[in-house]
């Protein structure tokens, strides 16, 4: 787990560092994806030849009801059970299509 909420750009001696352990890398943050931070930390890690994996967890590029705080977070899966439950979906995906390859 990195809290990247003070980067102010990519880091991409921090994606080096994380690739010796890591091959999954699940981005949490309250923004739509488009323009996110998610966004430009998949360029620089295309840009570097990682070949990591990302879990973008953002809101929909679209139109945001109204509603109180926990209302939001629940609808568009920002606690913690959807967020594991969808590193967990996406990891075993990537699993099995890398498994499947070979």
């Amino acid at each position: 787990m990195v809290n990247v909420r003070f980067l102010d750009k990519a880091d991409a001696r921090l994606l080096k560092e994380l690739k010796d352990d890591h091959w999954v890398v699940a981005v949490v943050e309250e923004s739509v994806r488009t323009g996110s931070y998610t966004e430009r930390l998949m360029a620089e890690s295309a840009g570097l030849g990682l070949g990591y994996h990302f879990v973008p967890v953002t809101l929909p590029d679209s139109f945001t009801e109204q509603g109180s705080v926990d209302e939001l977070w629940d609808r568009y899966g920002f606690n913690a059970e959807a967020i594991a439950e969808k590193i967990k979906e996406e990891a075993l995906t990537k699993l099995d299509d890398e498994l499947f390859r070979r």
